[in-house]
Order: structure tokens, then sequence, then C-alpha cells
């Protein structure tokens, strides 16, 4: 399997009630039958957001702008007959309603229920990115007195961190503790 990876783009696209968009491969096609990410293989000269933006259309009916695709994942896959790299947006605006224009049939579905869905081993790092926090604080390797301390935790945790790492090499196991323990009751 020496050939070059196919290289594909696929979108992350949820509605108002949180929920994300499936299609499921049509009947004679490679994986047919899997639930998966809509999108498709780039076209010579096209950047991944161009061709996403395509694709969406041609399969979906709805009009996409690259300025509304941010990057979420890169996935590099070998399957036993090919190789993939699959780029992966969120998608945050569209024009239209989708519906499977080439007979696919499409669910919306919440996020915690995507791993019930038979889906392409290339989309299961996708799922596991979207079900990370989208905010992620590095505390600083120095730590400085735990009162302000919890006051820059404070405020980190209302800009939207969801998510902790106490990176503090340098402190001893009990110190530690009272920090991750301050850390907790925030």
């Amino acid at each position: 399997m020496a050939a070059e990876p196919v290289h594909v783009s696929a979108a992350v696209l949820h509605d108002a009630h949180g929920r994300v968009l499936l299609a499921r491969r049509s009947h004679g096609r490679d994986l047919a039958g899997a639930w998966e990410f809509p999108g498709g293989k780039l076209e010579p000269g096209e950047t991944p957001p161009q061709a996403l933006c395509r694709e969406l259309h041609e399969e979906l009916g709805i009009r996409v702008r690259p300025a509304d695709c941010s990057a979420l994942i890169r996935v590099p896959h070998a399957y036993p007959h090919k190789r993939i790299v699959l780029d992966v947006y969120r998608v945050s605006a569209w024009q239209g309603v989708p519906h499977g224009r080439e007979g696919q049939a499409l669910a919306w579905t919440p996020m915690y229920k995507l791993g019930d869905y038979a889906m392409p081993a290339a989309d299961l790092p996708v799922i596991a990115a979207l079900l990370q926090p989208q905010q992620y604080l590095l505390t600083p390797a120095r730590a400085g007195p735990l009162r302000g301390f919890a006051d820059a935790l404070r405020v980190a945790l209302v800009q939207g961190a969801q998510r902790i790492q106490l990176r503090m090499p340098g402190l001893g196991a009990h110190a530690l503790r009272e920090y991750a323990h301050l850390a907790r009751q925030l």
C-alpha cells in the first residue's frame, strides 16, 4: 500500500439543540452503511475548507463559507486497502436546510450518543476530540501563593476553562494536594 493517502475533508455541524449531523454511507460505496461526518475528497487545487464547502453543497444542499469552518482535528488513518488523511472542521454557520441530495440518510444526534453509531475507524478520534473540553488551562510551573492561585483560577473558570492541569513540578506532594483540593472546590 504505497499509494498516496486520499485527502478527505469532513464537517461537524451542530444544530440549535447541540446535536451533530451524521450521514449514512450509501450502498455500493466503500464502508457502505456506516455513519460518518459529512464531507468528501479534495479535488486537485482545493484547500480542505474549499473542498468541504463544495462537498456540503453537493451532498447536503447547504452553502458554507470557508470563513465559517474552524479546524478541529487532522486524522491520518490506514485502512487495509487505502490510507486517508481526514481534516475535520467545526462549521459554525450555513445557509439552507441539510438534506440527503445523494439519497443518503441523515441523523441529528446528541454528542454523547455518537458512540452508538457504527462509524468508520477514522472518525473515532473525531468523536474523542468533540468530547474534550474546548478550553484547557495549564497552570504555570511555579506556584504562587495559594490565595493568588485561587483568584487566578476563578478568573480562568469564568472565562470558560473547563479542564485544569496542575503543572507544578517543584512542589512537594503535600503542597500539591492543597492546590488540587482548592481547585476542586472552585
